[in-house]
C-alpha cells in the first residue's frame, strides 16, 4: 500500500485547491490533472489508476454539491461513517442502544409469554405466599 492509499481521502488535496474552492476552481484543477495523468494522455499506468482512483472520485465528491457538502460536514462524501470520529460513531452508539433496548424488551416480553420468566403478578404472588422463604431472604 503506497503512502497516498493509507492516508485519508482528501479530494481538496488531490485536485491540488484550497478547501472551500469554487465549483469553477474544482472544474479548473480536475481539467488540468486529466491533463497529466488521464489515460488517453499519458500512457504510465499508474497514472491511468492515480486518475481513476483519486482524481475522478475527487472531482466527483467536491463537485456534486450533496456530496461535497457530505465531505464537509463528515469527512466523507457518503456522508456519516460507522467507526468513524465524530457523528457517524454517535449515530451508531445511538442506534445500538436503541437496538439493544429493543432486544432486551423483546426477550423479556417472549420469556413471559413462554413461561420462562415470572410476570409481575407471579412475582408479587411469591412474596405474599405464606409457605415461600425465598422471597423473605
Amino acid at each position: 500500500m503506497s503512502a497516498k492509499e493509507s492516508q485519508p481521502f482528501d479530494p481538496y488535496g488531490i485536485l491540488e485547491i484550497e478547501p472551500g474552492a469554487s465549483a469553477r476552481d474544482v472544474k479548473r484543477a480536475y481539467r488540468q490533472l486529466s491533463l497529466r495523468f488521464h489515460p488517453d494522455k499519458n500512457p504510465d499506468p499508474a497514472a491511468s489508476k492515480y486518475f481513476a482512483e483519486f482524481i475522478t472520485k475527487a472531482y466527483k465528491a467536491l463537485s456534486d454539491p450533496i456530496a461535497k457538502k457530505n465531505y464537509e460536514q463528515h469527512g466523507h462524501p457518503d456522508g456519516p461513517q460507522v467507526g468513524a470520529p465524530g457523528a457517524g460513531r454517535q449515530a451508531a452508539a445511538c442506534h445500538l442502544l436503541a437496538c439493544e433496548n429493543c432486544c432486551q424488551l423483546l426477550a423479556s416480553r417472549h420469556t413471559r409469554a413462554h413461561g420462562l420468566l415470572p410476570s409481575t403478578t407471579d412475582a408479587a404472588r411469591m412474596r405474599t405466599s405464606p409457605g415461600n422463604t425465598r422471597a423473605k431472604q
